[in-house]
């Protein structure tokens, strides 16, 4: 499962590390995961 996160989020062009960190944090607190990050954005 978290390689369908990382290869996820690398699609998405988003590092997936603060997203990982965010998981693990809301899992201790016994809350539900966040939704994953979502598409970045192009500047230019």
């Amino acid at each position: 499962s978290l390689l369908s996160v990382i290869e996820t989020c690398r699609l998405r062009k988003v590092n997936p590390w603060p997203y990982i960190a965010e998981v693990i944090a809301q899992g201790r607190k016994g809350l539900p995961p966040p939704s994953p990050p979502q598409l970045q954005e192009s500047i230019g």
